[in-house]
């Protein structure tokens, strides 16, 4: 094998390797708890909460744009009923936020529409200009979240 063939070879083993290796994933438990990489407890929810149902459908459901029509005939949403969460809310309750958000949900995600990506790697992360998840940010609520306690304690 010429220096060339070699250099080919490890360059080829070294994109597998990154592809592979560096893959990050959102699990859901029975026990409704939400994880990246089975290590890291995102979120809890209620049984079948609205922040439930619809964790539990778009995990097993992933990669796919989703309307509140289209989950509403999934039965993971009843408008009539009230339940029409903003996307945007349900996001915040379940620990995604920042870059995290930016990272497993779609840049098509809307008041209208929701789509999960799960899982992917460091390349596909780059892609959507995230280059490291700041986990310093979880912590923090957005204004509504913060608005949302607060007419509940007064």
């Amino acid at each position: 094998m010429n220096l060339y063939q070699n250099y080919k070879k490890v360059q080829q083993m070294k994109s597998e390797n990154d592809q592979s290796s560096d893959i990050l994933k959102l699990d859901y438990t029975n026990d409704r708890k939400l994880l990246l990489n089975n290590i890291f407890l995102l979120a809890q929810t209620r049984y079948d909460s609205i922040n439930d149902r619809m964790l539990r459908f778009l995990i097993n459901h992933p990669n796919i744009t989703y309307s509140r029509k289209d989950l509403e005939n999934e039965g993971v949403l009843n408008i009539q009923a009230n339940e029409d969460k903003d996307f945007y809310i349900f996001l915040d309750d379940i620990g995604m936020r920042g870059d995290l958000k930016k990272a497993f949900f779609s840049t098509e995600l809307s008041k209208d529409s929701i789509c999960l990506t799960n899982p992917f790697n460091k390349n596909q992360l780059r892609v959507k200009g995230v280059d490291f998840i700041d986990l310093r940010k979880l912590n923090k609520s957005n204004k509504s979240q913060i608005t949302r306690q607060t007419l509940a304690n007064h």
